[in-house]
């Protein structure tokens, strides 16, 4: 294939296979955050003591830090997909911004 065919091709390539691959990826990054965090496993331990105590008072407090801790990290993996969404919007963009750079350039 001559190289100016890929040129008209690669449009397609980057909204096609190209964009599915970021998706992928970003996909991938987020979920694996979310098990870093393991914000899962605190949240099955809600209602379990902290250090095997038993009273009232250490239930209470466990209590009160896992769920503390829940909303902490919840916010934290909410907080990355900031970054990821405007990673994809980048990538949406950056083909006609180029394109119009290119166009500007030359005209």
């Amino acid at each position: 294939m001559l190289p100016i065919e890929r040129l008209f091709l690669w449009p397609i390539w980057w909204y096609g296979q190209g964009l599915l691959w970021l998706l992928k990826k970003v996909g991938s990054f987020l979920i694996n955050q979310a098990r870093s965090l393991n914000i899962v496993v605190w949240a099955q331990n809600l209602f379990v003591p902290m250090f095997g105590e038993q009273d009232t008072a250490s239930r209470l407090i466990s209590f009160f830090v896992r769920f503390f801790m829940i909303i902490l990290k919840t916010i934290g993996w909410l907080l990355l997909w900031i970054p990821a969404i405007m990673i994809v919007v980048l990538w949406l963009g950056l083909l006609p911004a180029a394109a119009y750079l290119l166009v500007r350039q030359i005209i």
